[in-house]
């Protein structure tokens, strides 16, 4: 029996938190050769949707079908050091 829709959106975002990188064939492969990749972004609008809502130091980014989880604080921390150095 395969994962619910809630299930494969809630094991991809605690993936994402432990920061791993999410490709869409990395997805496909682990929830299901037959799901689509409207499937897969539909899972992570579900994910930025609820971040948004929930978390907004948390950011999803989306490139060339993966995606990655971004703390939006560690973001800024980088550019000030960059900065000072």
């Amino acid at each position: 029996m395969g994962l619910t829709s809630t299930q494969r959106v809630a094991s991809v975002l605690a993936r994402l938190l432990h920061g791993e990188t999410i490709t869409f064939e990395d997805w496909q492969q682990y929830y299901g050769s037959t799901k689509s990749m409207r499937t897969f972004q539909r899972d992570l609008a579900d994910i930025r949707q609820a971040l948004e809502e929930n978390d907004p130091d948390f950011h999803l980014t989306v490139q060339d079908a993966s995606a990655q989880l971004v703390k939006q604080g560690a973001q800024n921390d980088l550019k000030l050091a960059l900065a000072v150095g």
